[in-house]
């Protein structure tokens, strides 16, 4: 078990014609006591219908979308908890902040993990649906309690959580016991790991971060937590207890199974050998900072009225495959200007060889919920990626005005 996300942290959705109820009621203070069962080993290999896909398995044709999990917006088993932020400006508009679950961690046997941090808490479902329990957290100032929210990082091989003390960054002042807070699958709590620190001059101590923004758990239980601001990568060591650290890697990166890391050299693709096509630079780094290969991925078409592909992150090494989040802005007077005044937005895998292997638009998720109005980012419902689960199928958070939906894309 696994995390296989590669977040950005902090985020702001957007409200239009929607005025909401604020949810006022108060977080359970004990972890329940109905939990999965796990095995003992710290690899899972998992089910049969959850398995990474081939080099060379073939899908069909556009994306199979199933509804895996939906809630109403409240504080109950099963609800998920939402509340307004503050205003700001957004191209001469005014906007309001949302907070609300944007964060999941998909198990091997496809249990979801979300990150319900309004309600102080992290809820668990089936694979079908199904609310099979949750691990609430306290506030206060004893070892073990958050000062802000409880922010859900990862999931380690023994179901243990990794959490942050609200969003994961540093803070003037900051009196956080550490960085990374580590509990027990049943809520209890076991100790911190890493610290905060400002400055980005080297060298970094190892295990010294000041903003997290990809975190991940091995299949032997290691954690590679990415600082931004430094452009360092953290690997705790669980065996040994220690803390290394990988100079220079690019913000788009992502952490295999095995520990090995995938970064990309710019978000800014080179023309490829044919017309319309595009590349990407990567390097494959060990733990130990080895540089093992490099890659070139390349993405064989594209279409002529979007301006050229800018990879916004690298979601998830699954398998041989790597999955990449592209923007493409619309050519100006083009049908797809004219269609959307936003840019669209894919999710692309690439096999272990480079080669495209197919893609989902959001786009075509928007219009699978049965839309006709033509894209929008003020229109509802809002959606975003949560993350790659560990069969590289897509899930996908859906905001409606009166509930919550994730939904599962298979490429």
């Amino acid at each position: 078990m696994y995390s296989h996300t590669v977040e950005r942290i902090g985020v702001a959705a957007t409200l239009v014609a929607l005025i909401f109820a604020p949810t006022t009621g108060t977080s359970r203070l004990a972890a329940q006591s109905d939990s999965v069962q796990r095995s003992g080993s710290s690899e899972r290999t998992g089910s049969a219908s959850f398995r990474p896909p081939g080099p060379s398995e073939v899908r069909p044709a556009g994306p199979a979308r199933t509804k895996v999990v939906s809630g109403t917006w409240g504080d109950g088993p099963g609800d998920f908890g939402r509340r307004l932020g503050e205003e700001y400006d957004f191209a001469g508009e005014r906007r309001r902040q949302v907070d609300w679950p944007w964060k999941i961690v998909v198990e091997t046997d496809g249990v979801v993990y979300v990150s319900d941090f309004v309600n102080w808490r992290v809820q668990r479902f089936s694979p079908s649906g199904e609310f099979i329990g949750e691990v609430c957290f306290t506030k206060g100032g004893k070892p073990g309690s958050f000062e802000d929210v409880p922010f859900l990082l990862g999931i380690g091989p023994h179901a243990e959580l990794y959490l942050s003390d609200g969003f994961p960054r540093a803070r003037v002042g900051d009196t956080r016991p550490g960085a990374v807070a580590l509990f027990s699958a049943d809520g209890r709590y076991l100790r911190h790991l890493g610290s905060w620190h400002h400055g980005t001059d080297p060298p970094i101590p190892p295990g010294s971060m000041w903003d997290i923004r990809g975190f991940h758990v091995d299949q032997k239980g290691n954690v590679h937590a990415y600082d931004l601001s430094s452009r360092t990568m953290h690997t705790w060591d669980r065996a040994t207890d220690q803390w290394s650290v990988l100079d220079s890697i690019s913000p788009y990166n992502a952490v295999a199974m095995d520990g090995s890391v995938y970064h990309l050299r710019s978000p800014r693709p080179e023309p490829g050998d044919r017309d319309g096509s595009y590349e990407w630079d990567v390097s494959v780094t060990a733990p130990d900072g080895k540089l093992l290969r490099k890659l070139r991925l390349c993405l064989s078409s594209a279409d002529p009225g979007l301006r050229e592909p800018l990879v916004t992150a690298v979601r998830a090494v699954i398998g041989d495959c790597i999955y990449v989040d592209c923007r493409q802005a619309p050519v100006s007077g083009g049908p797809q200007e004219v269609a959307t005044r936003s840019a669209l937005r894919s999710t692309i895998r690439f096999d272990g060889q480079g080669k495209d292997a197919g893609r989902v638009s959001l786009e075509e998720v928007y219009r699978a919920l049965g839309r006709s109005k033509p894209l929008d980012t003020d229109a509802y419902p809002s959606y975003r990626v949560a993350t790659i689960g560990p069969d590289g199928s897509l899930y996908v958070f859906v905001y409606w005005s009166a509930r919550l939906e994730l939904d599962r894309i298979v490429f």
